[in-house]
């Protein structure tokens, strides 16, 4: 699953889903955390940033070969609740944590919070049990 749109800003703005410039260097699957790089779209990495040269753009809605020059995505905004999946298990005391994400599939979810600039989503609830390693993460770009 990786990431899922679960809610909006107050549920008053919906995500808008449109097609976007991809870069051809990597596919994309329905969930994928994208980036915006300059030259179009591409799967998120743990450096990628709410802004700079590498930031996060939204969540992939087709899935895409390397050799694809467009993607179907959905924007991120600011406050935007997803549902995560997580590297490690999932814990009561990493609600109110900004944490940073492994990669374009998953939040790397700690009990330390971090204020750099790649800690873009707070985890706002446990989903599930805690080794089902999924959370509700609000975005905070």
């Amino acid at each position: 699953m990786a990431f899922q749109i679960v809610g909006s800003v107050g549920d008053t703005i919906d995500a808008v889903i449109r097609e976007f410039p991809k870069t051809t260097t990597a596919a994309a699957a329905s969930g994928n955390l994208m980036s915006e790089t300059g030259a179009g779209l591409t799967r998120s990495t743990s450096t990628d940033t709410t802004a700079g040269a590498t930031w996060f753009f939204g969540i992939a809605k087709s899935t895409q070969v390397a050799a694809d020059t467009v993607v179907l995505a959905a924007r991120l905004t600011s406050g935007m609740l997803l549902l995560a999946d997580c590297t490690n298990n999932t814990a009561t005391n990493q609600v109110g944590r900004r944490r940073p994400v492994t990669d374009h599939l998953t939040l790397n979810n700690t009990s330390i919070d971090s204020n750099a600039n790649t800690a873009a989503f707070e985890i706002v609830a446990v989903v599930g049990a805690v080794d089902d390693r999924k959370a509700l993460v609000k975005y905070l770009g």
